[in-house]
Protein backbone atom coordinates (compact mmCIF):
# COMPACT_ATOMS: atom_id res chain seq x y z
CA UNK A 1 0.00 0.00 0.00
CA UNK A 2 1.03 3.37 -0.63
CA UNK A 3 2.19 5.91 2.23
CA UNK A 4 -0.62 8.26 0.68
CA UNK A 5 -3.22 5.33 0.52
CA UNK A 6 -2.30 4.87 4.24
CA UNK A 7 -2.31 8.49 5.46
CA UNK A 8 -6.08 8.26 4.28
CA UNK A 9 -7.16 5.78 5.67
CA UNK A 10 -5.68 6.32 9.13
CA UNK A 11 -6.48 9.90 9.22
CA UNK A 12 -10.24 9.92 10.73
CA UNK A 13 -8.63 7.82 13.32
CA UNK A 14 -5.47 10.00 14.58
CA UNK A 15 -5.76 12.51 17.22
CA UNK A 16 -6.18 16.13 16.08
CA UNK A 17 -2.84 17.12 16.15
CA UNK A 18 -1.62 14.53 13.54
CA UNK A 19 -5.03 15.15 12.35
CA UNK A 20 -4.15 18.29 10.79
CA UNK A 21 -0.27 17.30 9.84
CA UNK A 22 -1.58 14.28 7.28
CA UNK A 23 -4.42 17.02 5.85
CA UNK A 24 -1.63 19.42 5.14
CA UNK A 25 -0.09 16.59 3.33
CA UNK A 26 -2.74 15.32 1.47
CA UNK A 27 -3.93 18.49 0.42
CA UNK A 28 -0.37 18.67 -1.92
CA UNK A 29 2.39 15.49 -1.13
CA UNK A 30 4.67 16.99 -3.47
CA UNK A 31 4.80 20.18 -1.82
CA UNK A 32 4.94 18.62 1.62
CA UNK A 33 7.88 16.55 0.45
CA UNK A 34 9.87 19.63 -0.26
CA UNK A 35 9.17 21.06 3.39
CA UNK A 36 11.40 20.72 6.54
CA UNK A 37 10.25 19.57 9.39
CA UNK A 38 9.44 22.72 11.01
CA UNK A 39 7.22 24.29 7.86
CA UNK A 40 5.74 21.44 7.98
CA UNK A 41 4.74 21.68 11.70
CA UNK A 42 4.07 25.23 11.37
CA UNK A 43 1.86 24.67 8.44
CA UNK A 44 0.05 22.13 11.14
CA UNK A 45 0.08 24.52 13.54
CA UNK A 46 1.19 21.80 15.84
CA UNK A 47 4.82 20.86 16.88
CA UNK A 48 7.83 18.90 15.23
CA UNK A 49 7.12 15.75 17.83
CA UNK A 50 3.85 15.25 16.63
CA UNK A 51 5.13 15.40 13.45
CA UNK A 52 8.22 12.42 14.47
CA UNK A 53 5.40 10.79 16.21
CA UNK A 54 3.02 10.40 12.92
CA UNK A 55 5.90 9.14 10.57
CA UNK A 56 6.81 6.72 14.23
CA UNK A 57 3.14 5.61 13.59
CA UNK A 58 3.73 5.16 9.47
CA UNK A 59 6.77 2.78 10.73
CA UNK A 60 9.55 5.22 9.23
CA UNK A 61 12.32 6.15 10.64
CA UNK A 62 12.65 9.45 10.41
CA UNK A 63 11.00 12.27 8.62
CA UNK A 64 13.53 11.89 5.96
CA UNK A 65 12.79 9.16 4.96
CA UNK A 66 8.45 10.92 4.79
CA UNK A 67 9.98 13.06 2.32
CA UNK A 68 11.13 10.70 0.16
CA UNK A 69 8.15 8.84 0.16
CA UNK A 70 6.33 11.44 -0.66
CA UNK A 71 8.37 12.90 -3.34
CA UNK A 72 8.41 9.51 -5.09
CA UNK A 73 5.05 9.07 -5.25
CA UNK A 74 4.03 12.56 -5.62
CA UNK A 75 6.17 11.75 -8.85
CA UNK A 76 4.40 8.70 -9.83
CA UNK A 77 1.07 9.80 -9.65
CA UNK A 78 1.45 13.39 -11.40
CA UNK A 79 1.51 11.22 -14.91
CA UNK A 80 -1.07 8.99 -14.01
CA UNK A 81 -4.90 9.21 -14.65
CA UNK A 82 -6.78 11.97 -12.86
CA UNK A 83 -9.14 10.39 -10.73
CA UNK A 84 -10.44 13.92 -8.79
CA UNK A 85 -12.52 15.89 -10.49
CA UNK A 86 -11.43 19.35 -12.96
CA UNK A 87 -12.99 22.15 -13.97
CA UNK A 88 -13.27 20.77 -17.49
CA UNK A 89 -15.23 17.77 -16.06
CA UNK A 90 -18.79 17.76 -17.60
CA UNK A 91 -21.32 15.70 -15.69
CA UNK A 92 -21.06 12.75 -18.07
CA UNK A 93 -16.92 12.39 -17.24
CA UNK A 94 -17.87 12.78 -13.56
CA UNK A 95 -20.37 9.42 -13.95
CA UNK A 96 -18.01 7.80 -16.14
CA UNK A 97 -14.80 8.45 -13.52
CA UNK A 98 -17.14 7.07 -11.02
CA UNK A 99 -17.99 3.72 -13.27
CA UNK A 100 -13.99 3.02 -13.65
CA UNK A 101 -13.32 3.76 -9.84
CA UNK A 102 -16.26 1.03 -9.13
CA UNK A 103 -15.44 -1.51 -11.70
CA UNK A 104 -11.81 -1.04 -10.79
CA UNK A 105 -12.57 -1.40 -6.92
CA UNK A 106 -14.41 -4.89 -7.89
CA UNK A 107 -11.88 -6.31 -10.44
CA UNK A 108 -8.35 -5.64 -8.11
CA UNK A 109 -10.71 -7.10 -5.15
CA UNK A 110 -11.95 -10.03 -6.52
CA UNK A 111 -8.91 -11.02 -8.53
CA UNK A 112 -6.89 -11.23 -5.23
CA UNK A 113 -8.98 -12.09 -3.04
CA UNK A 114 -7.83 -15.64 -1.65
CA UNK A 115 -10.88 -18.47 -2.04
CA UNK A 116 -9.17 -20.44 0.78
CA UNK A 117 -9.66 -18.18 3.10
CA UNK A 118 -13.05 -17.57 1.97
CA UNK A 119 -13.79 -21.23 2.32
CA UNK A 120 -12.71 -21.00 6.31
CA UNK A 121 -14.38 -18.10 6.85
CA UNK A 122 -17.80 -19.37 5.58
CA UNK A 123 -17.48 -22.75 7.61
CA UNK A 124 -16.65 -20.88 10.51
CA UNK A 125 -19.14 -18.68 10.80
CA UNK A 126 -21.41 -21.74 10.36
CA UNK A 127 -20.26 -23.44 12.94
CA UNK A 128 -20.10 -20.75 15.60
CA UNK A 129 -22.35 -20.72 18.65
CA UNK A 130 -22.87 -16.54 18.39
CA UNK A 131 -21.04 -14.13 16.02
CA UNK A 132 -21.08 -10.67 17.35
CA UNK A 133 -20.02 -8.23 14.30
CA UNK A 134 -17.45 -4.78 15.33
CA UNK A 135 -17.12 -1.96 13.12
CA UNK A 136 -17.39 1.79 13.35
CA UNK A 137 -17.90 4.71 10.70
CA UNK A 138 -17.99 4.27 7.44
CA UNK A 139 -17.27 0.24 7.64
CA UNK A 140 -21.12 0.26 9.72
CA UNK A 141 -22.33 0.18 6.35
CA UNK A 142 -20.60 -3.00 5.52
CA UNK A 143 -21.19 -4.89 8.72
CA UNK A 144 -24.54 -3.87 8.98
CA UNK A 145 -25.17 -5.87 5.45
CA UNK A 146 -22.91 -9.12 6.78
CA UNK A 147 -25.49 -8.60 9.65
CA UNK A 148 -27.90 -8.78 8.06
CA UNK A 149 -27.44 -11.58 5.41
CA UNK A 150 -25.85 -13.73 8.61
CA UNK A 151 -29.58 -12.94 9.68
CA UNK A 152 -31.11 -14.53 6.54
CA UNK A 153 -29.07 -17.74 7.02
CA UNK A 154 -30.69 -18.23 10.60
CA UNK A 155 -27.14 -17.15 12.13
CA UNK A 156 -27.17 -16.08 16.12
CA UNK A 157 -25.40 -12.65 15.43
CA UNK A 158 -24.98 -9.15 17.66
CA UNK A 159 -23.83 -5.72 15.82
CA UNK A 160 -23.34 -3.47 18.92
CA UNK A 161 -22.59 0.43 18.10
CA UNK A 162 -22.20 2.00 21.19
CA UNK A 163 -18.14 0.75 21.97
CA UNK A 164 -18.64 0.09 25.88
CA UNK A 165 -21.40 -2.58 24.62
CA UNK A 166 -18.79 -4.03 22.12
CA UNK A 167 -16.28 -4.23 25.08
CA UNK A 168 -19.08 -5.98 27.04
CA UNK A 169 -19.82 -8.59 24.25
CA UNK A 170 -16.51 -9.23 23.39
CA UNK A 171 -15.78 -9.94 26.80
CA UNK A 172 -18.63 -12.14 27.34
CA UNK A 173 -17.87 -14.03 24.39
CA UNK A 174 -16.70 -18.10 24.53
CA UNK A 175 -13.86 -20.20 22.87
CA UNK A 176 -16.46 -21.72 20.60
CA UNK A 177 -17.80 -17.90 19.45
CA UNK A 178 -16.68 -15.51 16.31
CA UNK A 179 -15.99 -12.26 16.23
CA UNK A 180 -15.94 -10.40 12.95
CA UNK A 181 -14.43 -7.09 12.87
CA UNK A 182 -14.80 -4.38 10.24
CA UNK A 183 -12.03 -1.85 9.51
CA UNK A 184 -11.19 0.19 6.16
CA UNK A 185 -8.00 0.94 8.00
CA UNK A 186 -7.58 -1.30 10.33
CA UNK A 187 -6.83 0.73 12.90
CA UNK A 188 -9.38 1.70 14.38
CA UNK A 189 -8.78 1.88 18.19
CA UNK A 190 -12.01 1.47 19.62
CA UNK A 191 -12.23 -2.08 17.62
CA UNK A 192 -8.51 -2.68 18.50
CA UNK A 193 -9.28 -2.55 22.61
CA UNK A 194 -12.47 -4.65 21.79
CA UNK A 195 -10.32 -7.47 19.62
CA UNK A 196 -7.87 -7.65 22.57
CA UNK A 197 -9.88 -8.25 24.83
CA UNK A 198 -11.51 -11.19 22.60
CA UNK A 199 -8.03 -12.78 21.77
CA UNK A 200 -8.04 -13.09 25.97
CA UNK A 201 -11.30 -15.12 25.41
CA UNK A 202 -9.97 -17.54 22.78
CA UNK A 203 -12.65 -16.58 20.33
CA UNK A 204 -11.90 -16.99 16.72
CA UNK A 205 -11.35 -13.25 15.19
CA UNK A 206 -12.02 -12.70 11.68
CA UNK A 207 -11.59 -9.41 10.23
CA UNK A 208 -12.27 -7.59 6.43
CA UNK A 209 -10.27 -4.72 5.96
CA UNK A 210 -8.57 -2.68 3.07
CA UNK A 211 -5.15 -2.65 5.22
CA UNK A 212 -3.04 -6.19 5.46
CA UNK A 213 -0.55 -4.66 7.25
CA UNK A 214 -2.92 -2.97 9.91
CA UNK A 215 -3.26 -3.83 13.50
CA UNK A 216 -6.73 -5.22 13.11
CA UNK A 217 -5.16 -7.99 10.45
CA UNK A 218 -2.53 -8.94 12.60
CA UNK A 219 -5.14 -9.46 15.49
CA UNK A 220 -7.07 -11.79 12.97
CA UNK A 221 -7.14 -15.60 12.62
CA UNK A 222 -8.80 -15.39 9.26
CA UNK A 223 -8.27 -12.19 7.48
CA UNK A 224 -9.81 -10.84 4.08
CA UNK A 225 -9.11 -7.75 2.34
CA UNK A 226 -10.87 -5.29 0.14
CA UNK A 227 -9.82 -2.88 -1.99
CA UNK A 228 -6.54 -0.83 -1.44
CA UNK A 229 -6.11 1.94 -3.91
CA UNK A 230 -7.31 5.07 -2.66
CA UNK A 231 -7.66 6.66 -5.73
CA UNK A 232 -9.81 10.13 -4.99
CA UNK A 233 -10.40 12.27 -1.92
CA UNK A 234 -13.73 13.44 -3.45
CA UNK A 235 -15.78 10.30 -2.78
CA UNK A 236 -14.85 9.18 0.48
CA UNK A 237 -14.77 5.72 0.86
CA UNK A 238 -16.36 4.57 -2.30
CA UNK A 239 -13.77 1.64 -3.15
CA UNK A 240 -13.45 0.42 0.20
CA UNK A 241 -17.11 0.16 0.98
CA UNK A 242 -18.02 -1.29 -2.28
CA UNK A 243 -14.90 -4.10 -2.32
CA UNK A 244 -15.84 -5.20 1.16
CA UNK A 245 -19.66 -5.53 0.21
CA UNK A 246 -18.37 -7.89 -2.91
CA UNK A 247 -16.68 -9.83 -0.81
CA UNK A 248 -19.63 -10.53 1.80
CA UNK A 249 -22.38 -10.56 -1.37
CA UNK A 250 -19.25 -13.76 -2.45
CA UNK A 251 -18.91 -15.23 1.44
CA UNK A 252 -23.68 -15.42 1.40
CA UNK A 253 -23.55 -17.45 -1.71
CA UNK A 254 -20.86 -19.71 -0.49
CA UNK A 255 -22.17 -20.17 2.68
CA UNK A 256 -25.99 -21.02 1.92
CA UNK A 257 -23.80 -23.47 -0.73
CA UNK A 258 -22.38 -24.94 2.60
CA UNK A 259 -25.02 -24.37 4.85
CA UNK A 260 -27.46 -26.53 3.02
CA UNK A 261 -30.00 -28.21 3.77
CA UNK A 262 -29.94 -26.31 7.68
CA UNK A 263 -29.97 -22.71 6.04
CA UNK A 264 -33.24 -23.40 3.59
CA UNK A 265 -35.39 -22.45 6.42
CA UNK A 266 -34.10 -19.43 7.74
CA UNK A 267 -34.06 -18.53 3.99
CA UNK A 268 -37.58 -19.51 3.16
CA UNK A 269 -38.91 -17.32 6.27
CA UNK A 270 -37.15 -14.50 5.41
CA UNK A 271 -37.86 -14.30 2.12
CA UNK A 272 -41.45 -14.67 2.59
CA UNK A 273 -41.25 -11.57 5.20
CA UNK A 274 -39.52 -9.21 2.13
CA UNK A 275 -41.78 -10.73 -0.44
CA UNK A 276 -44.57 -9.52 1.85
CA UNK A 277 -43.41 -5.70 2.60
CA UNK A 278 -43.11 -5.65 -1.19
CA UNK A 279 -45.54 -3.70 -2.98
CA UNK A 280 -45.76 -6.20 -5.96
CA UNK A 281 -45.28 -9.49 -3.95
CA UNK A 282 -43.76 -12.31 -6.07
CA UNK A 283 -42.26 -10.33 -8.40
CA UNK A 284 -38.36 -10.20 -7.90
CA UNK A 285 -35.73 -12.90 -7.89
CA UNK A 286 -34.95 -14.73 -4.52
CA UNK A 287 -31.56 -13.35 -3.71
Amino acid sequence: MSLIAELHLIREQLPPSEKGVVNIILQDPAASARMSITELALRAKTSKTTVIRLCRRLNLNSYHDLRLYLAREAFSSHSGPAYGITEADDPQTIVAKVRDKEINAIQSTLERLDVQVLLQVARTLLQAREIILLASGGALVTAFDAYHKLLRLGRSGYLPQDQREQKFRSALLKPEDVCWAFSFSGASKSIIEALEIVREKGSTIISLTNNSQSPIARLSNLSLYGATSYLSEFTGTMEFRLSQLCIIDSLFLLMIKLGMPEVDEPLRITDEIIDNDCLSPGSRNRF
